[in-house]
This record gives structure tokens, C-alpha cells and sequence, in this order.
């Protein structure tokens, strides 16, 4: 690793703080240890336009990695409540219990509805319109919500020759939602509020 160092404001003199993993040694360690976590690290750090393998980038790579560990872990906490009781056989009876998104928005499906179908993941319904699974967005031309369904239709350079949507069909439902999530986080804040998603857009 590399020694990080800082300067004592009383003596101003450079003092030993900590010992910063290599990205080298990030990715050796995470490969075993939570490879779901450093790959989503990895892209999200990509998606900023930052070098995931840069070894000046192994800072924001580690504090990366944490961020995606506590997604994992709110990930695992919402799988548990929908379990729970909190999905719906159809996305008709999920509106009768939560009722508008609200003026200008519609409901997004974090995990895409289509990832119902057998041709792709086959989720069940009650997974897919569970109420942790959706979220309130802006709707209409260039909102937030048809930027994100342009982005599911396009090719990326992670997805090779398929749509995004089409490779994240191979994934697991926990994956799936890290993903959308993720990516939501890149307009907005995303924030848990009484056990539901709430989306706070940037100013």
C-alpha cells in the first residue's frame, strides 16, 4: 500500500496517518471478497469520467467501494421487505395502494418491468412491483425518467453488442437493482424515507 501523510495544524509538521491500498491491491482483495461491489465501483467511478485502474484514483476507488457495500446493504434490506408482503401481482393494484406519484411524475420501476418476461430474468411480479422497487420521477420529454429509458435501450461499451437492458437480463434481481440505482444516484439523490424510495433531483 501507500502511506498517506498529513500535516499536524499544531506543529505543522507532516505526520503518518494511514497506509491507502493500491488500486492493484484493491482489485486483488474485492475479487474474492465482494467482486459485485468493485465492479459497480468500477462503473460508477467510469461513469464520471474518472480512471477506475489509475493508481492515483485508488482513494476515490476505496471510498467507491464502501458506497456500493452500503447500497449492497440496503439492496439486501429492501429483497427482505418485499419478501415481506410489500409486492403486488400487478403494477394496476400497486397504484390502488400507493396512489399518484404526484403532478408532472409517473412510478419508475427501479428493476425494470420488463425483466418479467421469460425471455429475460423472469422475475415474478410481487419482486418487480414491490413498493421498494419504485420510485416517483419526473416524467415527459427529457425528464429524468426518459433519460434513464434511452440509457436501458442504448448500447454501451459494457454491454458489447446487446442493449443495456438486454445485459442486465443476466443478472440477479439484487444486481439488477444496484445498477438502477446507481444510475439514478448519477441526476439525483436518492434517499430512504419510511421504507420507500424518495428522489431529490440536482439543483
Amino acid at each position: 500500500g501507500n502511506t498517506e501523510w498529513t500535516v499536524n495544524p499544531q506543529t505543522g509538521q507532516d505526520e503518518y496517518s494511514k497506509t491507502v491500498e493500491t488500486t492493484a491491491e484493491l482489485n486483488e482483495r474485492y475479487k474474492s471478497e465482494d467482486i459485485g461491489s468493485l465492479n459497480f465501483a468500477k462503473l460508477s467511478l467510469q461513469s464520471q469520467g474518472i480512471d477506475p485502474d489509475d493508481p492515483n484514483n485508488a482513494s476515490k476507488l476505496a471510498a467507491e467501494i464502501e458506497s456500493q457495500k452500503q447500497l449492497r446493504n440496503d439492496c439486501m434490506e429492501m429483497v427482505v421487505g418485499s419478501v415481506g408482503g410489500g409486492g403486488f401481482k400487478t403494477f394496476k393494484e400497486f397504484k390502488s395502494f400507493l396512489g399518484s406519484p404526484g403532478e408532472g411524475n409517473q412510478w419508475h420501476h427501479i428493476v425494470e418491468q420488463a425483466q418479467q418476461n421469460a425471455s429475460r430474468a423472469g422475475f415474478s411480479a410481487e419482486e418487480i412491483n414491490s413498493v421498494e422497487n419504485i420510485i416517483a420521477l419526473q416524467s415527459g420529454k427529457d425528464s429524468v425518467h426518459s433519460a434513464i429509458s434511452a440509457y436501458y435501450s442504448s448500447k454501451q461499451w459494457f454491454s458489447g453488442t446487446q442493449t443495456v437492458r438486454d445485459w442486465l437480463a443476466t443478472k440477479s434481481f439484487q444486481e439488477q437493482f444496484e445498477f438502477g440505482l446507481n444510475y439514478l444516484k448519477g441526476f439525483g439523490d436518492v434517499v430512504k424515507e419510511n421504507g420507500r424510495w424518495i428522489f431529490k433531483p440536482f439543483e
